[in-house]
C-alpha cells in the first residue's frame, strides 16, 4: 500500500469520527430522523469531504497542483491584510458604567408635566409603556400625563440603581415603575459566552452586551463565528450537552438583586416619588406544552457552562421556574418592608404561548396584559388623582 493510500484511510478515518459527531445531534425542532431541516441539509452539505480525496486523487498534476499552491497564496495574502485591517479599524463600543447605554430621552430634567413616570427594568419593560400611556390619558383626560422609558436591554436592578441614582432621578418622576428579574438571575451563571472568571456580587463577571470590548473576537471569529457556534455545539451535542437541575442556592445573584432593589426604592422614596413594584411574568411553569417549551431560550443562551467542553451544563426549565419564583419572592418580602406598591403579575398573568415571544419577552398582547395590570393598580390606589387633579 503506497503513501497516497495511506494518507487517504487516515483522512477518511479522521473525518468519519468527525461526522458521526454531528450525528449525535438532537434537534429542538425535529423535521426527519430527529434533525431539524438546517441540521438535516448541514448533514448532506458534509458529506462532500467524503468524496474530495477521489476527485483530488483522479484528477491530480502538475499544473492543477501549482496552481493549487498559487490559489493558496493568493487566499492567504487576502486573509492576511484583510485581518491586519480589522484589527486596526475595528471598534466595540460600550458605555463603561453601564455596558449597554442609557435609552435616548428627549424630556428635560426637572418637573415638566403635572405627573411623570418613569419605567425602570430590562428588556422586558421597554414596550409596554405605549399601552399604559393610552389607557392612563383615556382615564385622566385633565391631567399632563409624560411617561419616560428608562429601560434598556441588558439591565440588571445594579443597572437602573445607577442610572437612577446618577441621572434618572434629575427628571423629578412621581412615580417609578419597576420590574426586574431574568437579567439579575442570569448573572448567576459562569462559563457561559457573556461572563469571565468566577461569580462577583457586583455582577462584574458578567459583560453581556459588552463582552466583544473585553474579549475582542478574532478575525476567523467574526468572519465564521455564527456558522463555527453551530458546528462546535451540533457536534455530538446528544453527549456533551446535559440539562441539570439547579439547586436555588446555585442561584447566587439572588442577594445582590434583594440589596439592588431595596436601595433603589429607598433612594427613590427619599426624593419622594412613588414606587410600584412588579413580579416580573415568565413563561417558566410545571407543564409545558411542546410549542411553550420550544419558545425557550434563556437557559441554553445565557445559562450554557463551557468550562468543560466535553461536559457542558446548563439548568432546566423547572430549575429556572423555581429560581424566578425566588426573585419574585423577594420583591414580595421587600413590599411587605417598604411603603411600595405592588403589581404581582407573575401570579396573574396567563403563561401562554399567545402572550410570550420566549421565555420572559412578551407578544403585543403580552404587553397589552402587564399594562392593565399595571394601570388598575395606579388607578385603585389613585396615585394620579391624589397629585395631579
Amino acid at each position: 500500500m503506497n503513501k497516497t493510500k495511506v494518507t487517504i484511510w487516515i483522512y477518511y478515518l479522521i473525518y468519519l469520527v468527525v461526522y458521526i459527531g454531528w450525528l449525535f445531534h438532537a434537534s429542538e425542532t425535529p423535521w426527519i430522523l430527529g434533525y431539524s431541516r438546517q441540521h438535516f441539509g448541514f448533514l448532506l452539505i458534509m458529506l462532500i469531504p467524503f468524496v474530495l480525496p477521489v476527485i483530488f486523487v483522479r484528477a491530480i498534476s502538475a499544473s492543477i497542483i501549482r496552481v493549487f499552491k498559487q490559489g493558496l497564496l493568493l487566499i492567504s495574502l487576502l486573509y492576511l491584510f484583510s485581518s491586519a485591517y480589522y484589527y486596526y479599524t475595528r471598534t466595540y463600543k460600550f458605555d463603561p458604567f453601564l455596558q449597554m447605554p442609557p435609552p435616548e430621552i428627549s424630556s428635560e430634567y426637572g418637573s415638566g408635566t403635572n405627573y411623570r413616570i418613569l419605567i425602570l427594568g430590562g428588556s422586558t419593560s421597554t414596550d409596554y409603556h405605549t399601552f399604559l400611556e393610552d389607557s392612563l390619558l383615556e382615564a385622566y383626560p385633565n391631567s399632563e400625563i409624560e411617561i419616560i422609558n428608562g429601560a434598556r436591554m441588558w439591565w440588571t436592578s445594579r443597572h437602573s440603581l445607577i442610572a437612577y441614582s446618577t441621572m434618572y432621578y434629575l427628571y423629578d418622576p412621581d412615580l417609578v415603575i419597576i420590574m426586574h428579574g431574568i437579567n439579575d438571575l442570569i448573572r448567576s451563571c459562569v462559563g457561559s459566552d457573556y461572563s469571565l472568571g468566577e461569580y462577583k456580587e457586583d455582577y462584574s463577571h458578567y459583560y453581556g452586551a459588552a463582552i466583544n470590548g473585553a474579549q475582542p473576537p478574532s478575525f476567523a471569529e467574526y468572519l465564521f463565528g455564527r456558522y463555527y457556534s453551530v458546528v462546535r455545539d451540533n457536534w455530538y451535542s446528544s453527549l456533551r450537552f446535559k440539562v441539570t437541575d439547579y439547586t436555588v442556592e446555585e442561584f447566587r445573584s439572588i442577594k445582590s438583586f434583594q440589596i439592588n432593589i431595596e436601595r433603589l426604592v429607598l433612594k427613590i422614596k427619599s426624593d419622594g416619588a412613588d414606587v410600584v413594584l412588579i413580579t416580573q411574568p415568565s413563561l417558566y411553569k410545571r407543564d409545558l406544552s411542546s410549542q411553550e417549551n420550544a419558545l425557550l431560550k434563556f437557559p441554553r443562551a445565557f445559562c450554557m457552562d463551557r468550562t468543560n467542553f466535553f461536559h457542558i451544563s446548563y439548568p432546566s426549565s423547572e430549575s429556572m421556574r423555581i429560581a424566578m419564583q425566588s426573585f419574585n419572592n423577594s420583591i414580595r418580602y421587600i413590599i411587605e418592608q417598604t411603603d411600595v406598591y405592588l403589581v404581582d403579575a407573575d401570579s396573574i398573568f396567563e403563561k401562554t404561548a399567545s402572550n410570550f415571544m420566549d421565555d420572559v419577552h412578551y407578544t403585543q398582547l403580552g404587553n397589552k396584559e402587564l399594562s392593565s395590570m399595571i394601570y388598575q393598580v395606579i388607578e385603585r390606589t389613585n396615585l394620579i388623582s391624589e397629585n395631579s387633579e
